[in-house]
């Protein structure tokens, strides 16, 4: 599991499960395919894409590092 799984799996509960939206990607300003490759770790981060990622998630870049 990549970091950024890991933060996805985190914010997660019993009842909330994590199913993003169009909104979700359109915030997040990185394009459904591309999000997913970076969870799947299939293509490595930028560290904007990562300052993305902590700043919608609410934690600290250097989780994600």
């Amino acid at each position: 599991m990549n970091k950024i799984e890991y933060i996805i799996k985190s914010k997660e509960t019993e009842t909330l499960k994590f199913r993003p939206s169009n909104e979700f990607y359109s915030k997040l300003g990185i394009n459904k395919k591309r999000f997913w490759q970076l969870v799947r770790n299939d293509k490595p981060a930028t560290i904007d894409e990562l300052k993305k990622i902590a700043n919608l998630f609410e934690v600290d870049i250097t989780e994600l590092i």
